[in-house]
């Protein structure tokens, strides 16, 4: 988890999450998309069983909604789920970048630049 809702362009992620309700049905909906194809569940010949992860960025953890305020703890909600979370800071610093063509390309790229 990279971005906040407000950070979404419509031409790179239509189909995210754009508030907390979203949020909370897309990581329910992924987790049970996940579970209908392992061993866990009795219809499927998996071999395998799962764990939800998710690595969220520092930064996003809470997001203003749509009135400004404090959204949801998003850890605190992927966790209630049964997601495995891990806060970690952005993974790659466009500044750490030394090829120039990286450097200049990478913050700019997708929605979310380094992020994504």
């Amino acid at each position: 988890v990279y971005f906040c809702y407000s950070q979404i362009t419509q031409s790179f992620n239509r189909d995210a999450p754009h508030n907390d309700a979203t949020f909370h049905d897309a990581a329910l909906l992924l987790k049970r998309s996940i579970f209908s194809q392992s061993y866990s569940y009795p219809k499927s010949d998996s071999l395998y069983d799962y764990q939800m992860v998710a690595i969220i960025e520092r930064t996003v953890v809470r997001c203003k909604n749509e009135n400004g305020e404090d959204g949801v703890d998003r850890a605190k909600l992927l966790r209630s789920l049964g997601y495995e979370v891990y806060i970690k800071d952005e993974p790659i610093l466009a500044s750490k970048i030394e090829n120039e063509f990286l450097k200049l390309s990478v913050p700019k790229a997708g929605c979310c630049g380094a992020k994504e």
